[in-house]
């Protein structure tokens, strides 16, 4: 009798079973796999951008603007609420990432870190909130270290807001 019958050759189990070598791994990357699902779903991931204590500027309309001057009632607010400075964050044609607003114009990182140092000697930081604008070429380790800079010198207060070149 021959082992080929109409073209097709035949196998038996036995056959089939000592060509395969080892245990069947499918089983168990897919055990694998779910338990790393769930490991990753049951983690949290901190870094420490989640722990940046920072709110988005908001805008003023002209609703907002037309009802301050329809209304000027004075008021017996006698704590002066702390001015709103912008930081524009760029970066140059070299790749470093310069400054704009808080009395700088053009200035790189380590002209604000002065600047923010004598803020603080002269007790004025307190009375300062800064929003940091970012364009969108603006690398993100500097957008952190100016709001680390911000934070350090004592700053009220620190808000990002989006890059009005966007």
């Amino acid at each position: 009798m021959s082992a080929v019958r109409n073209g097709f050759r035949r196998r038996n189990a036995s056959a089939v079973a000592a060509r395969h070598f080892g245990p069947n791994m499918t089983p168990m990357v897919d055990i694998v796999m779910v338990i790393l699902i769930f490991f990753m779903a049951g983690s949290a991931f901190i870094g420490p951008e989640w722990f940046l204590d920072v709110g988005m500027a908001q805008g003023v309309t002209q609703t907002d603007a037309d009802a301050r001057e329809a209304d000027p009632a004075p008021t017996l607010d006698l704590e002066i609420p702390p001015t709103s400075v912008v930081l524009r964050l760029r970066t140059s044609d070299d790749g470093a990432t310069r400054v704009t607003g808080l009395g700088l114009t053009d200035g790189t990182l380590g002209d604000l870190d002065e600047t923010l140092r004598r803020h603080r000697e002269e007790g004025a930081a307190s009375a300062i909130r800064i929003v940091i604008e970012p364009t969108p070429g603006t690398a993100y380790q500097d957008v952190i270290r100016v709001y680390d800079a911000c934070e350090q010198a004592g700053v009220a207060g620190v808000a990002l807001a989006r890059s009005r070149e966007e």
